[in-house]
């Protein structure tokens, strides 16, 4: 994953009080990778589900429930490295997003 990220990405989590997130803003490629491995392995659960969409105009991903969203992943990439990335599990945040489409 460390190839993925550049040495300096920043990891900015926003749970609002609502949702367990990082408090602080992580950075470089380690430590990063570390926190997105290790809370990816924690909080997944069986019944979510992931589709691509754009966030704030950034390429991401909306991670869903059965019951709808309940987090996005935004990455700001530039020279194919990822600089930044934007996790957003506040509930407030999430709720003017659509459920997934029934298939």
């Amino acid at each position: 994953m460390t190839q993925l990220l550049a040495g300096d990405v920043r990891v900015v989590t926003d749970g609002g009080g609502k949702a367990p997130a990082a408090l602080n803003v992580l950075e470089g490629a380690d430590r990063a990778s570390r926190f997105l491995v290790g809370a990816t392995r924690k909080g997944w659960r069986d019944d979510y589900t992931l589709r691509f969409a754009p966030i704030n105009g950034l390429p991401g991903i909306i991670i869903d429930a059965p019951d709808g969203p309940v987090q996005t992943v935004a990455f700001e990439i530039d020279d194919d490295v990822i600089r930044a990335v934007y996790v957003v599990r506040n509930t407030d945040k999430l709720r003017h997003i659509p459920a997934p489409a029934s298939s």
